[in-house]
């Protein structure tokens, strides 16, 4: 049987987030993510009625499924979530086990099987810029999306203090301390910095990895006739201060609608 996974590096990334993800709380999701995907709508100038029976797809859902657990609390009649991680699919499978209307299933988003035109909402954050062909598995979920369905998505970002001196800092160190032995410190004495609204392990162990200017995403979009918005880190405002630590982001997110 041929592998899911186009390199070995993407099976590290894989079995890395498989672990991390364990680690999620069962609200984080409803807790963390779902305000400040709210929040994007608002600015949009949307309601949160637009999942409301729609068909949902979470493009590298993660263990914990956080697109999935969004789009089940605000409506959507069908919820697929996919991710390259087998240990993930597994644990999603479980925190999802009573929704009937949600499934699961083990893709890489640069080969989906799932056909052309089929789902009205994508969501697709914190995923490619961790696999080897970033642009290749955009236009895969460009070419999944039906003609007036939406694209939401969000990759890392460039510039400022995290971006160009803490990211860099804490792959050296990743690559001179083992995973393992951070792992059992950090479950000893800062088991916070294990949870997904900590970076840290991300930043240290992920075997691809690339950080973007807005402009370099919203071509992206060009490239496919899609027109973008930029939406800010919602903690992130734009001020100084918010440009000398993060530069355009630490994550950077955008949407537009398929024509």
């Amino acid at each position: 049987m041929a592998s899911i996974y186009t390199t070995g590096r993407e099976k590290k990334v894989a079995q890395l987030y498989g672990d991390l993800h364990h680690y999620a709380g069962s609200s984080f999701a409803l807790d963390y993510l779902l305000p400040r995907f709210l929040k994007h709508i608002k600015e949009l100038g949307l309601s949160p009625e637009l999942l409301r029976g729609k068909a949902f797809l979470d493009a590298g859902c993660g263990g914990f499924a956080g697109g999935v657990a969004v789009a089940a609390r605000l409506g959507a009649d069908q919820v697929l979530g996919i991710d390259l991680s087998p240990d993930n699919i597994r644990s999603a499978r479980e925190r999802f086990s009573t929704y009937p209307n949600v499934r699961f299933q083990q893709e890489n988003l640069i080969n989906l099987s799932l056909l052309s035109e089929s789902y009205d909402f994508v969501y697709c954050v914190g995923v490619l810029m961790c696999l080897e062909q970033p642009e290749a598995a955009f236009r895969q979920l460009v070419r999944v999306l039906r003609p007036g369905g939406r694209m939401y998505i969000g990759v890392y970002g460039r510039g400022g203090l995290y971006n160009g001196f803490l990211t860099p800092a804490a792959r050296l160190a990743g690559k001179v301390i083992p995973r393992s032995i951070v792992a059992k410190i950090l479950e000893r004495w800062f088991p916070a910095f294990l949870r997904p609204t900590s970076s840290l392990m991300d930043l240290m162990y992920v075997a691809i990895d690339r950080h973007y200017r807005v402009r370099e995403v919203l071509q992206w979009f060009d490239t496919v006739g899609m027109k973008a918005t930029f939406l800010r880190h919602p903690e992130q405002p734009p001020s100084l201060l918010s440009t000398v630590l993060f530069g355009e982001g630490s994550m950077i997110y955008f949407s537009a609608v398929k024509p």
